[in-house]
């Protein structure tokens, strides 16, 4: 992410857990897959000094992903 802030797959407007919206205010994410089941959400805010790229949440199963997105697991 150092190298490109992009790195990550957009996440649709309407696909961002509330969660992230009502606590952070985000109105863009991006996640970025770190190996077969482990996943990181990120945002990326404009201010002065620039764009930086926030970690909102590491997610270390494809369960905790899974929940906090609202997927239903069988």
């Amino acid at each position: 992410m150092k190298n490109n802030m992009f790195a990550g797959d957009g996440i649709r407007k309407q696909q961002i857990p509330k969660y992230y919206v009502d606590r952070y205010g985000v109105n863009n994410l991006f996640r970025l897959w770190l190996d077969k089941a482990r996943r990181l959400c990120y945002t990326l805010v404009a201010d002065e000094e620039g764009i930086k790229a926030v970690v909102l949440e590491v997610f270390p199963d494809h369960k905790s992903y899974e929940r906090r997105f609202g997927y239903r697991t069988g």
